[in-house]
């Protein structure tokens, strides 16, 4: 006789939807952010079984190495995928910091959710590819690099990754809310990690009254939206951090986001965090859904449905857009300073890009360690039209005044002012009080 679990696979029922019904009769509607946990990270049913969500599942698909699996048959893909040049430049910041900070012999690198291993790739490209370029930076071979990496799936693609077998590579299989490191020394890195946290959905009325959205039974195709008043805990972030928003425009309460910096605080003696996303402003919505075309899901980004039908729990990818003031004033509740906010494309022409790519390609070909590259998809990222929906902060921590600015964010401009690398951008780009 089958079990429960079984006998939905046979019938082709969603065992998370199951799970996500089941607790809706017992508790009530259910809060987003717990709807968008069990997405991602899955649940146990009632008999006791682990259900996997989309990211420690077998579902996950990251365009990676290949055009065509980038644009057409993957769910989704970071800035790392688009170009090995992103990480071959932030490593070029990453060693200005070093060498401000002394050299030091005990930096680390420390990336936290690290996809397919994309930028660490890169990443450590850059580091032997500037050592060789300019002899007179002294041996790098003293800066490790730390994965923190959640998905046992995509940490089984890292380990599987030629160039991240290395002695200077330590893999840890941990959530980045509980890092199990103390007093590093050097940079925390991540790329769309935030946007992957939990949140909470609030709209504000006419009247400045705080809406929460919850997820309520519905029928048999899918659940419903339902708005009620926000629980304890969201409207105390929403007191404490002050979201500026229009009336009936939705906002992504990431309580996860504030958890996450002081989590880093704790880890981070002295040095920097790299955080590199899109915005909350720059999607309609703040959530976005994102599947390969070969998947079997429902709707789209272009259905307002999407995140409610019950097959595709755990199927694909469930994202928000990240509001970085968040990000900028709980590091400044747990002692980081940020040094800087700006498009991905003011980021990369900081730091010379476009030399550096025609540099590197001239020297390299399209072959940049295992990675295979179209020039023309490197470069796309550059420009204001393709990358700058993508933001970068960078924070710093112990790090005394009067330093020379950050080559990455010397194009941020603060006091209400926009930043970027052209009056296009500036348009485009929502001001962050620093």
């Amino acid at each position: 006789m089958l079990q429960p679990a079984e006998k939905e696979k046979v019938l082709g029922i969603n065992p998370l939807a199951s799970v996500v019904e089941a607790e809706i009769k017992k508790n009530g509607p259910m809060p987003f952010s717990r709807y968008m946990q069990i997405w991602l990270n899955g649940a146990y049913g009632k008999t006791g079984e682990f259900f996997p969500g989309y990211y420690n599942g077998k579902n996950v698909v990251i365009g990676d190495n290949d055009a065509k699996a980038l644009w057409e048959n993957s769910d989704f893909f970071t800035p790392p995928e688009i170009t090995p040049l992103l990480g071959i430049t932030v490593a070029k910041q990453i060693i200005d910091v070093w060498e401000s900070m002394g050299k030091p012999h005990d930096f680390r690198i420390v990336e936290m959710g690290a996809g397919t291993g994309a930028l660490a790739h890169d990443i450590l490209f850059g580091l032997d590819y500037f050592q060789k370029k300019d002899p007179t930076l002294g041996s790098l071979d003293a800066i490790k690099y730390i994965i923190i990496e959640m998905s046992p799936t995509l940490l089984e693609k890292q380990r599987k990754r030629q160039s991240l077998r290395s002695p200077r590579v330590e893999f840890i299989n941990a959530s980045a809310f509980s890092l199990p490191l103390r007093d590093i020394t050097g940079v925390f890195i991540s790329c769309e990690l935030p946007d992957a946290f939990p949140v909470d959905i609030v709209v504000k009325t006419d009247s400045g009254e705080w809406k929460e959205l919850f997820v309520d039974i519905g029928n048999q195709d899918r659940f419903k939206q339902i708005f009620r008043r926000p629980s304890e805990e969201v409207k105390n972030f929403l007191h404490s951090f002050q979201p500026e928003i229009m009336p009936y425009e939705s906002y992504p309460v990431n309580i996860q986001a504030a958890r996450w910096i002081k989590e880093m605080s704790r880890s981070l003696k002295k040095g920097y965090v790299i955080t590199i996303d899109y915005d909350c402003w720059s999607r309609d919505g703040n959530i976005c859904i994102s599947s390969a075309k070969n998947k079997a899901t429902r709707g789209g980004k272009e259905d307002p449905f999407a995140f409610y039908y019950k097959q595709n729990i755990g199927q694909c990818d469930l994202t928000s857009g990240v509001d970085f003031q968040t990000l900028v004033d709980g590091g400044k509740r747990n002692g980081f300073m940020a040094e800087g906010y700006v498009t991905l494309p003011g980021f990369l022409f900081g730091l010379r890009f476009d030399a550096l790519s025609r540099e590197i390609y001239t020297e390299t070909g399209n072959i940049i360690g295992e990675r295979r590259k179209d020039r023309i998809m490197s470069n796309a990222i550059y420009y204001e039209d393709e990358g700058a929906h993508w933001k970068v902060l960078i924070q710093s921590k112990g790090i005394e005044n009067g330093q020379k600015p950050l080559a990455g964010v010397q194009f941020t401009f603060n006091d209400g002012q926009y930043g970027g690398t052209s009056d296009e951008a500036r348009e485009k780009f929502r001001p962050v009080k620093l």
